[in-house]
């Protein structure tokens, strides 16, 4: 994850399980989760794994790409595969 958001989700995550039939990814921390959203039908970026928690950025099927910020969140987040 890269692109400057606040507060800082980026860095390095890897497949750590499966959430809601859909993979899930966690930083190397696990302070930060990219996880899928079966209410909204998204991906999200937030601080706690199947909690859109007061930081959270969205985005719609595939996990890659840019994310949208939901205020407080700030900046635009981008998910590369490596």
């Amino acid at each position: 994850v890269t692109g400057g958001p606040d507060p800082d989700c980026q860095g390095k995550y890897a497949y750590a399980g499966e959430h809601a039939n859909k993979p899930y990814y966690s930083r190397d921390d696990n302070e930060w989760f990219i996880w899928w959203d079966v209410e909204c039908f998204c991906w999200t970026i937030s601080e706690e794994l199947g909690v859109k928690t007061p930081h959270v950025w969205t985005k719609p099927d595939p996990v890659i790409g840019h994310y949208c910020p939901w205020p407080p969140a700030v900046g635009s987040p981008v998910v590369a595969a490596h």
